[in-house]
């Protein structure tokens, strides 16, 4: 629908172009004037490109694994149409005034901060993708180290999130041409890339915490299979504790986020769940083991793989 439209403006402004070369006045050109007017109609026209472009691109919904990756070409290319356009209007002569080009500029430069902002979201997500596939890998330390990336690129985007918010705040949108900027559109930008950030920001809190206790948990599994039971007690006991604090924030985020995103965080806290009392029922498994009770020991080593093996159905 963006493309179709995209294709309507430029026939437009076609049109307008071929109009005044083929009207009857002996005119070479444009005036100043018309320039001025002409250059700022088609910021506008660039301007309003890409906001339905990242209104678009930020309405993304939440996935581990998207089917449709974040795209900024489109968006980059339209800002630099825009900013094209606007020096142009600003050469053309006093009717084009500062006071009437520099809140273009101003609001240019916003959404630039905006697109690169989609620019680190769209990074963390692909580095989310690359920690899960890590994970379905058994490459449980890779995983970690990839969430634990993902996480600091949002931190960055949101940050970047925050300081256009601050701009527009102080910016006169009435200044603007209200068809093309008007406060709808602008908070819908804000919404959805806050909602963007603060959704991942969630998973990423919470799954770093699961895959250091995967990472830990299969430790534990090769330290007891060593019989190295009084470390793999202590081992146990902190994958346990890496999986409660996963389940706590996957469990506080579920109604903080979005209907799409909130059965994955559902997911997650049940998985966290299991994994958490699998490690109890492999500490108290190396408990008897240290006592010697190695018919209890094997119990609680049944258990413990029966409760990793359960599925959560959402």
């Amino acid at each position: 629908m963006i493309r179709r439209r995209k294709l309507t403006l430029l026939i437009g402004g076609t049109t307008v172009s071929l109009s005044g070369c083929l009207s009857g006045d002996n005119s070479t050109g444009p005036t100043r004037e018309e320039g001025g007017k002409a250059a700022i109609d088609s910021a506008e026209e660039s301007i309003d490109e890409a906001i339905e472009l990242i209104t678009a691109e930020s309405s993304v919904e939440f996935a581990r694994q998207p089917s449709e990756p974040i795209q900024t070409g489109r968006i980059t290319r339209a800002l630099d149409d825009a900013t094209i356009a606007l020096d142009r209007a600003a050469d053309s002569g006093a009717t084009a005034t500062d006071q009437e080009i520099q809140p273009y500029r101003t609001y240019t430069k916003i959404l630039r901060s905006q697109t690169s902002a989609l620019g680190s979201a769209k990074q963390a997500i692909d580095t989310i993708t690359a920690a899960d596939v890590y994970r379905q890998t058994k490459r449980y330390e890779d995983a970690v180290t990839e969430i634990h990336t993902a996480s600091e690129l949002l931190t960055a985007g949101s940050s970047t999130v925050e300081s256009a918010r601050v701009r527009l705040e102080d910016l006169d949108i009435g200044s603007l041409n209200s068809n093309v900027v008007n406060r709808r559109r602008v908070t819908d930008i804000d919404n959805n890339l806050t909602r963007l950030f603060n959704e991942y920001q969630y998973y990423t809190s919470a799954t770093v915490r699961f895959y250091r206790g995967l990472a830990t948990y299969w430790t534990g599994v090769e330290t007891y299979n060593q019989a190295r039971y009084n470390e793999a007690s202590a081992v146990f006991n902190e994958a346990s504790n890496q999986f409660d604090e996963a389940k706590n924030r996957y469990k506080d985020a579920e109604r903080a986020v979005s209907p799409p995103a909130r059965t994955v965080f559902i997911e997650q806290t049940c998985v966290s769940e299991s994994m958490y009392r699998s490690s109890e029922q492999f500490v108290e498994a190396a408990l008897a083991a240290q006592r010697g009770d190695t018919e209890r020991a094997e119990e609680y080593v049944n258990q413990a793989t029966t409760t990793r093996n359960h599925e959560c159905d959402v």
